[in-house]
C-alpha cells in the first residue's frame, strides 16, 4: 500500500469512527465465541469470552478454550496483549497491534527467544475494512517473514478488529520454527453478530457455542445456578454422547458417556464456582454451556 492509499485508509477509518460506523479498538464483545478447525488432525477448538478480571495490575479478559484451557488478554493503548509464559516468567506479551500500518512488525508469542530477527516475525502487508454482520471491522493482512526479512511465501492470514486472528486466537510461531499443525477460523458469534461463517467445512450452523444450538437440538440445562446436581436434556429426542465438565482453568472435572436424551449429573464433588459443560451429541454436534455451582 503506497502513502496515498495509507492516507485514504486512515481517513476512512477516522470517518467511520466519528460517525459511529466503526467501533474504535473493539475487543471481545459480549457473548463472543470462536470455532477453529485444527489441521491436519481434523479436530476442533472452541473459545468463549466469559468475563473480566485483573492480572498484574491490568484489566484482563478471560477466555475458556475447549480443549485448550484458559487465555487472558488485555487491551492497552490499541495493543492487545496476552498473559504468557516467557522462558519461565509470566508477563504480558503482544498479541495484536490495532494501531499497526503496513510494514509494522512484531513477534508471535515466545518466538523471539528462538528465531534470529527478522526471521519468523509477523509483518502487516495491507490494511482494509471488512463488513461482518453489518459491522465494518478494521482488517490487517499479515505474513510471516523469512530469513531475508521478506514474506516467506507461505499463506498469510487476517486479523480483524473485535474478532482477532483467522488462524487461531494466538497465531502459532512460523518462519524458522517447524509447526506440525495449523488452525483456521470456521465461525464466530457475539451479541451483535449472530453467526459469521468463513466457509471452511464443516459448517458451524450446528454449534453457536453458549447459545446451545446444536444440529437443530435445543439443550436445556437446569438448575442454573445449582448445587448437588445439574440436568441436561435434549428437547428433540437426540441422544447425548459425551459430557465434559471443565473448571475455570479449563481442567476436566467430570466426564460421562451417556446415550439417552437426558442426564442428571452428580456435582457434589465440585467446589462452588464457574464451570463450562461441553456436550457432544449422537449426531456429531458440539456445544458449550455455562453453569454455576453455588
Amino acid at each position: 500500500m503506497d502513502q496515498t492509499m495509507k492516507t485514504i485508509f486512515s481517513f476512512l477509518v477516522g470517518l467511520l469512527i466519528c460517525t459511529g460506523g466503526l467501533r474504535a479498538q473493539t475487543w471481545l464483545a459480549q457473548d463472543a465465541v470462536w470455532h477453529y478447525g485444527v489441521l491436519p488432525s481434523g479436530g476442533y477448538e472452541t473459545w468463549e469470552y466469559v468475563g473480566d478480571t485483573a492480572i498484574d495490575g491490568w484489566n484482563a479478559q478471560k477466555l475458556i478454550g475447549t480443549p485448550s484451557g484458559v487465555l487472558f488478554t488485555s487491551l492497552q493503548d490499541s495493543i492487545v496483549y496476552t498473559w504468557a509464559d516467557q522462558a519461565g516468567t509470566w508477563a504480558w506479551d503482544t498479541l495484536y497491534r490495532f494501531n499497526a500500518v503496513p510494514g509494522d512488525r512484531w513477534w508471535p508469542i515466545n518466538a523471539e527467544t528462538i528465531c534470529p530477527a527478522p526471521w519468523g516475525m509477523l509483518e502487516v502487508q495491507d490494511t482494509s475494512i471488512t463488513v461482518i454482520g453489518d459491522i465494518p471491522l478494521r482488517t490487517w493482512t499479515m505474513a510471516y517473514l523469512g530469513e531475508d526479512g521478506e514474506p516467506d511465501g507461505g499463506p498469510g492470514f487476517d486479523v480483524y478488529d473485535r474478532i482477532g486472528s483467522t488462524i487461531g486466537l494466538v497465531p502459532l510461531p512460523g518462519g524458522c520454527i517447524v509447526v506440525e499443525s495449523s488452525k483456521a477460523l470456521r465461525c464466530y458469534a457475539d451479541v451483535d453478530i449472530p453467526l459469521y461463517e468463513t466457509g471452511i467445512s464443516p459448517s458451524c450452523t450446528f454449534a453457536v457455542g453458549v447459545k446451545g444450538s446444536n444440529a437443530g437440538s435445543t439443550i436445556s440445562l437446569f438448575p442454573n445456578p445449582g448445587t448437588n446436581n445439574v440436568t441436561l436434556k435434549l428437547e428433540d429426542g437426540t441422544r447425548l454422547q459425551e459430557i465434559r465438565v471443565r473448571d475455570a482453568l479449563g481442567r476436566t472435572c467430570l466426564q460421562n458417556s451417556h446415550h439417552t436424551s437426558s442426564l442428571k449429573l452428580d456435582t457434589r464433588s465440585l467446589v462452588p464456582g464457574f464451570y463450562s459443560i461441553e456436550v457432544q451429541t449422537s449426531n456429531g454436534g458440539l456445544s458449550v454451556h455455562h453453569w454455576i455451582k453455588e
